[in-house]
């Protein structure tokens, strides 16, 4: 869902989940995946301000885990700013996904900011790029629904599939990093397969 106005624009971005999960083989920084992956009615709201300078403010309604010049949404924003040249921006984050929970919060603000800001200043161009070098399920999370992601969730093939689960979430009260459970699986000593 989108809204727009002339000067504003208001996202509403899904999380996702992981139906299945591989994990292939890993580099010196990435662990590579195949996963099968749709989009669930679980929102984070972003809505986005035109700004009659260049700054860039971003506050976040929730728990966001950092500082703002951290936030994912916020390299997005600088960072599409930096591509297209546009001018500033106020981004207002109603955060609902929960973060460390696997079910891609961070990606999804990365994905609505970039989209919002393309929607806002009236840009063509391919957000992928942009995407990728954000966050692992970036580049799915801009059209979401249901994909095969693999790689490090760059290669993205989607998936003409009507899937209608009830799916009951539960998280935990802390948040667990993605970087330490791949370390953990590491340690598990498995080998990939390489077929």
């Amino acid at each position: 869902m989108k809204t727009i106005q002339k000067r504003k624009v208001i996202i509403k971005v899904p999380a996702k989940i992981n139906l299945t999960l591989d994990v292939l083989g890993k580099d010196e920084k990435f662990h590579f995946l195949k996963s099968l992956v749709s989009s669930i009615n679980v929102y984070d709201i972003i809505s986005l301000e035109k700004r009659e300078d260049d700054h860039i403010t971003l506050s976040v309604i929730g728990d966001c885990g950092c500082k703002i010049e951290d936030n994912t949404a916020y390299k997005a924003a600088k960072l599409f700013k930096e591509k297209f040249s546009v001018g500033g921006v106020d981004i207002t984050i109603n955060k609902n996904i929960p973060l460390g929970a696997g079910l891609g919060g961070s990606s999804a603000d990365i994905a609505g900011v970039l989209n919002g800001m393309k929607l806002l200043f009236r840009k063509r161009g391919d957000l992928l790029p942009l995407a990728n070098e954000l966050g692992s399920d970036s580049g799915f999370m801009l059209g979401g629904g249901i994909a095969v992601i693999q790689g490090r969730g760059d290669i993205i093939c989607r998936q003409k599939l009507k899937l209608s689960a009830n799916i009951l979430l539960v998280t935990e009260e802390s948040s667990i990093s993605a970087k330490e459970s791949y370390n953990a699986y590491d340690k598990i000593g498995k080998t990939y397969d390489s077929t």
